[in-house]
C-alpha cells in the first residue's frame, strides 16, 4: 500500500479521521476503532468519503502534472483554476462553510480572488493541500510552489510556514531522509522557531501550524500505519482529525520505516465513485511515474547528509 500510493492513502486517512473532526472524543481509540463512520453532528457527511483535504491535494497534483516540464511557468491562477475545476466536477462536502461558498459561487478565477481575504487564513486550508509539492525533485521549487499556493488563501505566517513544512517533510522523506532527522531538517530549512507563536502557532485546533505539528507528531511516533492513525486520533480530545490523519498518511506513504498494516475494511470500503478509490489509484500511478523517487545511490548520499 505504500510507496506506490499517495492520494489513495491520504483519502483513507481523510475519511477515517472525519468521524472525529472537531468533536470531543475519548482518547482511547484502539485497532477495533479502525473503521469508517458517520460524523456525530455533520449529518450531511457520507461515511467513507474523503473531504476537501484530498480533493484540493488532487487538484494541486494535477497542476504539477500539467506543468511537469516547465514548473517555473505555474502561476497562482493555475492553482485556483484547478481547484474550481475539481470542485465543480465533484462538489464535495467537508469544506468550511466559507470556502464552500467561495467555490460554489465563483465561476472564474477572478471571482474566486475577489471573494476572499487571504490575510485572514490562519487555518489548515493551505497545509492540507501542500503534500504534492514534496514530490518535486528540487527543494527550491518545493518551497516556491507550496508557498505560492498558500498565499492565495492563507497569506499568514501560520498558513505559509505550515504549508512549506508539510511539503518539505515529504521532500525529505522522498530523498531518503530518516524520521529521526526530519525535525533537524525542518529546523535547518525553516528556522529553529518555525513552529512557535512568533510564526503564528496557536493552541487552537483550527490553527494551521497546530494541525501540522499534530500530524508530524503522529507520524514520528507510529511504527505502522495503524499506529499513526490511532496516535493522530488519541493525541487531542478535539482536533481537525481528518486533516491530521490525511497529512500523516501522506508522510507515511513516503517512509519505509512505517509498516503497512491497515485493516482490509479501511482499504476496501473507501468510497469508489467517479473520483473515488480506483480513480485515485490510477492517478497515483500516473503521478508517481511522472515524479519518481530519486535513485537508490542518491538516497544513500542524502541519508548521510540530510
Amino acid at each position: 500500500m505504500k510507496q506506490d500510493r499517495f492520494l489513495s492513502l491520504m483519502a483513507i486517512g481523510d475519511a477515517f479521521g472525519m468521524k472525529y473532526e472537531f468533536v470531543e472524543h475519548d482518547q482511547t481509540a484502539t485497532s477495533a476503532d479502525l473503521s469508517y463512520g458517520p460524523h456525530p453532528k455533520y449529518t450531511e457527511y457520507q461515511t467513507a468519503h474523503y473531504t476537501d483535504d484530498t480533493q484540493m491535494s488532487l487538484a494541486n497534483a494535477k497542476v504539477l502534472l500539467a506543468f511537469k516540464e516547465n514548473l517555473n511557468d505555474i502561476t497562482a491562477d493555475d492553482f485556483i483554476a484547478a481547484w474550481l475545476e475539481q470542485f465543480k466536477a465533484d462538489p464535495r462536502l467537508g469544506y468550511s462553510k466559507y470556502m464552500y461558498g467561495v467555490l460554489s459561487n465563483s465561476k472564474t478565477v477572478e471571482d474566486f480572488k475577489n471573494s476572499l481575504d487571504p490575510n485572514r487564513g490562519h487555518t489548515g486550508g493551505a497545509v492540507m493541500r501542500s503534500a504534492p509539492f514534496g514530490f518535486i525533485d528540487d527543494k527550491d521549487m518545493v518551497k516556491k510552489l507550496s508557498l505560492m499556493q498558500a498565499e492565495i488563501t492563507h497569506n499568514t505566517a501560520a498558513g505559509k510556514i505550515s504549508a512549506m513544512a508539510c511539503a518539505l517533510s515529504i521532500y525529505f522523506l522522498r530523498q531518503g531522509g530518516k524520521r529521526e532527522s526530519l525535525l533537524d531538517f525542518l529546523d535547518k530549512e525553516l528556522g529553529h522557531n518555525w513552529c512557535s507563536s512568533n510564526n503564528g502557532f496557536e493552541d487552537d485546533p483550527h490553527n494551521g501550524l497546530k494541525i501540522f505539528s499534530s500530524a508530524l507528531s503522529a507520524f514520528l511516533k507510529g511504527d505502522t500505519l495503524s499506529d499513526v492513525l490511532l496516535t493522530a486520533i488519541n493525541q487531542e480530545k478535539r482536533a481537525d482529525t481528518d486533516t491530521i490523519c490525511a497529512i500523516a498518511m501522506c508522510m507515511s506513504s513516503c517512509c519505509d520505516e512505517i509498516k503497512q498494516d491497515l485493516p482490509r475494511s479501511l482499504i476496501d470500503k473507501i468510497e469508489d465513485g467517479n473520483f473515488g478509490k480506483r480513480y485515485l489509484e490510477r492517478f497515483d500511478t500516473q503521478f508517481l511515474k511522472a515524479f519518481p523517487q530519486p535513485p537508490k545511490s542518491r538516497l544513500r548520499a542524502n541519508r548521510s547528509r540530510p
